[in-house]
């Protein structure tokens, strides 16, 4: 069985992070209609809001985290996902 994309963002941020905290939020029904939700093909997995806190992040700023968690989610955007939203953050 093919896994959705929010089960792909939650194992390659996991394995990639080793995250203390990782939410994934999905917001797709708040873009209904939008042309990104629509072009990403008007699923229900184009849209997410990310929060992690991650000993990873630690000695990266913000633009750096960003880009680690792009990579990370490389292929996930080649699945269709359209927006992400995050919050970067060291634990404690």
């Amino acid at each position: 069985m093919k896994k959705t994309r929010e089960q792909m963002i939650q194992e390659a941020l996991s394995e990639g992070l080793s995250p203390a905290v990782l939410d994934v939020i999905n917001e797709s029904a708040l873009h209904a209609g939008h042309a990104g939700h629509t072009e990403a093909g008007g699923g229900n997995e184009t849209h997410f809001k990310l929060n992690i806190e991650s000993e990873h992040f630690r000695g990266m700023n913000q633009v750096a985290r960003q880009r680690k968690v792009y990579e990370l989610l490389a292929e996930v955007f080649k699945d269709g996902v359209h927006s992400v939203t995050m919050t970067t953050k060291i634990p404690g």
